[in-house]
């Protein structure tokens, strides 16, 4: 399985907090440690929505064992970029997004700031700048690998968040979707550009 992200992946380019926080909540729900989920799940930050929506039309390229691919849209921006009316129901963004048989789409409430602020919130921390990368991975971790009681109440307060965590918990939980995506593409997350290695635990 790969989880394609539209954002981009900060300077350190050795954790991405989106991915790392979706793992452990997953791993709260299925009593599998997060360090294999994030070995086993690959992420691609695809650094611009545009990139994403390519990606999704190009989805075989991700699916090299017939993987399935997750891609995570921010909902603010999607309707502009596909050409649809500002009120459009998600069941008709995501049908033009794509129909591909391995691809799940699912929309983050406005965007990954508003998750970045909800954990924020919940940690005590200050509301990062949005472009700040670092900060946001930082609180993102700080929530993934901290009390599982914070990821309870933030998954409370995020529907997106919810949705996100069913649905790759459903295929996690479906041995026949699980893959080595991380041997074939060079370690459990690549750079879309570059094919560098982003993170390893």
């Amino acid at each position: 399985m790969v989880v394609l992200y539209e954002d981009r992946i900060g300077p350190a380019a050795k954790q991405f907090g989106p991915h790392d926080l979706l793992c452990s909540c997953i791993a709260d729900g299925v009593g599998i440690s997060v360090w294999e989920l994030i070995r086993d799940i690959a992420y691609v930050p695809l650094k611009g929505n545009g990139n994403l929506r390519n990606a999704c039309v190009d989805v075989e390229r991700f699916r090299t064992k017939g993987e399935t691919v997750v891609a995570v849209f921010d909902d603010d921006e999607i309707r502009r970029l596909l050409a649809l009316p500002a009120d459009s129901c998600k069941p008709a963004v995501k049908a033009a997004v794509g129909s591909h048989p391995g691809l799940v789409v699912v929309l983050v409430e406005r965007n990954i700031e508003t998750l970045v602020d909800l954990a924020a919130d919940a940690t005590g921390c200050a509301r990062p700048d949005k472009k700040d990368r670092t900060a946001r991975d930082s609180i993102l971790n700080r929530v993934a690998f901290g009390d599982e009681r914070i990821r309870t109440s933030l998954l409370g307060k995020s529907e997106s968040l919810r949705y996100l965590v069913r649905r790759v918990t459903e295929l996690v939980k479906a041995p026949d979707r699980l893959s080595a995506v991380s041997a074939d593409m060079g370690g459990p997350a690549v750079d879309a550009e570059s094919e560098v290695p982003a993170h390893s635990p």
